[in-house]
């Protein structure tokens, strides 16, 4: 799932102006924010059933926080979650 998280990350279109998040958004970016804001292959899948979504939420819900630009791929392979709790 962590890799198909980062796929879909260097895939998705060039992050968009602030707008508003949809709840699974807010519910992933909280899950990411417990796990130290980072995401990656050791705690991608269990970050991931946390949160409750289905596959397709997620995925969709990756390339949400990513337009908006609040997730951001590193060189190292994570993704990284940027917000006020996240710098």
């Amino acid at each position: 799932m962590t890799r198909t998280l980062a796929a879909l990350l260097t895939l998705t279109a060039a992050p968009a102006l602030a707008q508003d998040l949809s709840a699974e958004a807010v519910t992933l970016a909280a899950a990411i924010e417990q796990a130290g804001c980072v995401v990656d292959n050791e705690n991608g899948n269990r970050l991931v059933e946390r949160t409750g979504l289905t596959e397709a939420e997620v995925y969709a819900t990756v390339a949400e926080l990513y337009q908006a630009g609040l997730l951001k791929m590193e060189e190292n392979g994570t993704a990284r979650l940027y917000t006020a709790s996240c710098q």
